[in-house]
């Protein structure tokens, strides 16, 4: 049995795709100083927050042993002796019921269940979980998907960002010395989150690099905007999780943040101001919880002065149609690598489909085995069903 088992539930765009990658970057290492990442990669953890959170569309894709995969992490956790570590921000939608009986189930396999809770303040929230949602498949501009969450507060928005309420629903039966705040300064250096995070875990990150092999590609003003028009002109029937996982990476980090010019973006005044109201009252409300905090609650807070710069608003067609042609542009030269490949896997089929038939239209050679030689049609007839 685990002594401690750490369960990392969000914020979404809090530093979540950087932690994950070191995390399994160094996930060897780790299990030497005592930490477990159960599981072979990073994608079971994700398969775990779906099942927990009852995610259908992601459920229906998963093969009979993937769907076991949280019982499989809870297993591989009850048989090791020191700590272990499961983490992924699509656990923070859970509802009260979903993230009792995930508590219920760390609970037998660990002596300690402890939540992690990252967080940035929400002026930076905004703007890149509205990106995220563009880039999933939102045709919204940000000013008008800041009016929808300001009247809303039901909104997904909040699902993944309202702080305390998150710590309703993954704190239950949970002693507040045993919740973690891990708190982002809005200036800090390169390796704090890094470091800190492992430091609630009481690990060292010292001789840990803090180079993140997966970046989050974020898009400029010119990016995001050619993306937006991009989800509105796709046709309805044709969004889905194929689709967004298409434009999320591909056709984020492929085509359209390698050709933008890195004009950045602020959050509209309006937004802004609603976002300076809204940290203020969760900041108070994290203050009386008595959790354990890394880093200073002041960092949630928001300057109301709203931030100077452009806003999603005055992009320019010229600025649209300058990414939107390098993007074009792109897309042609992926296609024709694209067409290069299958024209060579193509040819290896050829190839390999003329060797098997040769191989059977000639007889076993008398001084080999017929089973050395039934083994070597076989493996040419494995190696064509690949091809």
């Amino acid at each position: 049995m685990a002594k401690r088992v750490f369960l990392h539930v969000g914020t979404m765009k809090s530093g979540t795709t950087f932690l994950q990658s070191l995390t399994w970057k160094h996930r060897d290492a780790l299990e030497e100083r005592g930490l477990l990442l159960p599981g072979e990669r990073l994608l079971r953890h994700f398969h775990c927050s779906a099942i927990v959170c009852q995610r259908q569309e992601v459920l229906d894709e998963l093969t009979p042993e993937e769907l076991g995969t949280w019982d499989r992490l809870l297993e591989q956790v009850r048989t090791f002796d020191g700590d272990a570590f499961i983490g992924h921000e699509l656990f923070s939608p859970a509802t009260a019921e979903q993230a009792a009986g995930a508590l219920a189930d760390l609970a037998k396999v660990a002596d300690e269940v402890h939540v992690v809770l990252t967080m940035r303040d929400l002026a930076r929230q905004l703007p890149s979980h509205w990106q995220q949602m563009v880039k999933s498949g939102s045709s919204a501009t940000l000013a008008g998907y800041a009016e929808t969450i300001e009247a809303d507060r039901s909104d997904r928005f909040w699902t993944f960002h309202d702080a305390p309420r998150i710590l309703d629903r993954w704190t239950q039966g949970v002693p507040t010395e045993r919740v973690h705040l891990v708190v982002i300064p809005k200036k800090a250096p390169s390796d704090w989150l890094w470091r800190e995070f492992l430091g609630v875990m009481g690990v060292s990150s010292e001789g840990l690099d803090h180079t993140s092999d997966n970046a989050n590609e974020s898009l400029d003003l010119g990016g995001v905007e050619v993306m937006r028009r991009l989800q509105a002109a796709i046709p309805d029937e044709e969004h889905g999780l194929t689709m967004r996982r298409l434009t999320k990476d591909f056709v984020t980090r492929r085509v359209l943040a390698p050709v933008g010019n890195g004009t950045k973006f602020v959050t509209p005044p309006a937004a802004h101001a609603f976002m300076a109201e809204v940290a203020g009252t969760t900041t108070e409300e994290l203050r009386g919880r008595g959790h354990h905090v890394v880093g200073d609650l002041d960092d949630l807070l928001v300057d109301p002065t709203p931030p100077t710069g452009r806003t999603t608003e005055d992009v320019t067609e010229e600025e649209v149609a300058s990414v939107a042609v390098a993007a074009l542009a792109r897309m042609v030269v992926h296609e024709r690598h694209q067409r290069d490949e299958i024209a060579t896997l193509v040819g290896q089929r050829k190839r390999l489909r003329g060797r098997v038939e040769a191989l059977e239209r000639r007889p076993a050679p008398a001084e080999a085995p017929l089973s050395t030689y039934r083994r070597a049609r076989r493996a040419l007839g494995r190696r064509l069903r690949r091809g």
